[in-house]
């Protein structure tokens, strides 16, 4: 099965600017780590305050910021090569069970989780139907599922509002197994080839 792969990167290279959301690593909701390659040209979204030369305005929720710190450190502790054997196990799932699925990111080494586009298909509906199989999923953002939205990031690197809309993200933990991955990725692909018949219903 023929396994299509888009990226914005190349090759040496991940990113300008890369956001980490601390949620997303087990810290606090408030929590984030921003990390801006030396010599990128940048400006604030929120102007206010004398703090690092008008570049934040507010004090610094030092809970979270602690919070983020362990999340980071535990993430350490837990070792990158079991999480990398599971980016790879999901990648080789993925290919095998979920025809057409688009991997935006899959030559970077996001030893966290894995996100994929099924086009045609809305990644909400994937999200209740997993669900009810008993594999918890998401998809876009928290801030652009709350506007209603398709994650601006996917949007932002080339891919149209319908195929943003379609991504299903799914977040690797300590206690997960390559054999784990590979359950969940199947539930995944019965869900979504059930979705694409009622869609073809539909239509």
């Amino acid at each position: 099965m023929e396994l299509w792969v888009r990226s914005a990167s190349h090759a040496g290279t991940i990113a300008d600017v890369l956001l980490i959301d601390g949620a997303g690593i087990g810290a606090p909701e408030s929590s984030g780590l921003l990390w801006v390659k030396e010599g990128t040209r940048w400006s604030p979204l929120i102007s206010g305050g004398a703090a690092q030369d008008g570049y934040r305005g507010g004090a610094i929720d030092l809970a979270s910021a602690a919070g983020l710190v362990e999340a980071i450190q535990e993430t350490r502790r837990l070792g990158i090569e079991h999480h990398s054997l599971l980016h790879e196990t999901a990648l080789e799932s993925i290919a095998d069970s979920i025809e057409g699925a688009i991997l935006p990111w899959a030559a970077i080494p996001m030893t966290l989780g894995v996100t994929f586009l099924v086009p045609g298909v809305e990644g909400e509906a994937v999200v209740e139907r997993a669900e009810l199989e008993g594999v918890f999923v998401s998809t876009g953002s928290r801030c652009s599922r709350s506007a209603g939205k398709p994650s601006s990031i996917l949007t932002g690197v080339g891919f149209s509002p319908e195929e943003a809309s379609s991504a299903v993200s799914l977040t690797f933990r300590r206690e997960h197994s390559p054999e784990d991955i590979k359950k969940a990725i199947s539930i995944l692909g019965n869900v979504i080839r059930s979705l694409r018949q009622i869609a073809r219903h539909i239509h």
